[in-house]
């Protein structure tokens, strides 16, 4: 846009108006603290928040390699678990991005071990779409996804789990609300069709996918009116043969005024049976033993929850509690109270369930 005004050499007129002003717009883009609804964008984790439970202990149960060697498991969880116990650690102290490259680093750690060990291997494309209906989605999931769809709002799912397909098989009929799906891949095998015990690595950490998500608002499309062509004649000429219209006050961008959402799970903890594990590698001890271990603070989706313009927490943890605190974030009120006159205010917000999320 600057080259294309510069290019236009304004000129003295009679009239206030030259090839400059249809080259650019006479006031620039004002940012809007009220977001419109529907949202143009909907982006929501999976395991925790679409499903009642991180799935992938069901995931990992498919693979005959994880089934015979429990040993393996164990290592696994083991060390990653002795890797993890830094990272509450430096919530507590209030240092939020180390938490959060620590955070990172034994992630991609503890799924190098999961690739060394072939805890992967031996998964067949048929039995993750049987495996996956065992998946429990969460109640106004499918409700949710498709009034969204209807209502023109572009639907993804952004997860750390392993498999697309498993993804949308899990979600049965509600899968075809989506536009699509952001995850990391099981690596398959051309000549078995089995998986090699590889995984192709996309969303592992929280800049993952903040990245993921700004990369999907992105892509929103601009209604702007296009520019003017230039044309070859002298301005005062130009503007003898086209009167400029009255000035007005530019309106804003339509797709700057929808909200961009954003929906995380904050489930977890020792004591809660009905989400144990918000890291994958944990879910493997779940799948062998009965007692869960300590459950690590649920920060891959902290980035995406700050970024986006209503950022919506299922719910609730002290850590990611915490970390939101330290990002900024003074109180995360019930998502009830983001709805105003003309929209939404934009922040970070709580939800019960999927039905109180439903009408935003």
């Amino acid at each position: 846009m600057g080259a294309l005004a510069s290019a236009c050499r304004p000129v003295a007129l009679s009239l206030p108006f030259s090839l400059l002003a249809m080259a650019r717009p006479a006031a620039t883009k004002a940012r809007h603290t009220i977001k419109s609804l529907p949202p143009h964008l909907l982006v929501s984790d999976f395991d925790s928040t679409l499903s009642s439970h991180d799935s992938v202990s069901q995931l990992i149960s498919l693979s005959p390699v994880a089934l015979a060697d429990g040993a393996k498991v164990d290592a696994v969880v083991s060390a990653y678990l002795a890797d993890y116990a830094e990272v509450p650690q430096l919530l507590a102290a209030g240092a939020l991005e180390a938490a959060l490259e620590r955070y990172a680093q034994l992630e991609h750690a503890s799924l190098d071990r999961v690739e060394a060990a072939q805890l992967l291997r031996g998964v067949s494309a048929g039995a993750i779409a049987e495996g996956a209906h065992v998946v429990e989605i969460r109640e106004g999931v499918a409700e949710a996804l498709r009034a969204a769809a209807d209502a023109g709002v572009e639907v993804h799912v952004c997860s750390a789990n392993w498999s697309k397909r498993w993804i949308r098989c899990a979600l049965g009929d509600a899968a075809e609300a989506l536009a699509g799906i952001c995850c990391n891949e099981l690596h398959v095998e051309a000549e078995s069709g089995l998986s090699s015990g590889g995984l192709q690595r996309q969303i592992v950490t929280a800049d993952d996918k903040l990245a993921a998500f700004e990369r999907l608002r992105a892509k929103r499309p601009s209604l702007e009116p296009p520019l003017p062509p230039r044309l070859p004649f002298p301005d005062q000429l130009l503007t003898r043969l086209c009167p400029p219209p009255p000035p007005q006050a530019a309106a804003p961008r339509v797709a700057e005024r929808r909200a961009s959402c954003f929906v995380g799970d904050a489930l977890g903890g020792v004591n809660n049976r009905e989400s144990p594990h918000p890291s994958h590698v944990c879910a493997f001890l779940y799948g062998v033993h009965t007692t869960p271990p300590p459950s690590p603070p649920p920060l891959g989706d902290v980035r995406a929850l700050l970024a986006a313009d209503l950022g919506i927490v299922i719910g609730d943890r002290s850590e990611l509690r915490r970390a939101l605190h330290l990002a900024g974030v003074e109180t995360i009120r019930d998502l009830g109270a983001a709805r105003c006159e003309g929209g939404v205010k934009p922040g970070v917000y709580a939800a019960r369930d999927w039905i109180q999320v439903r009408p935003v």
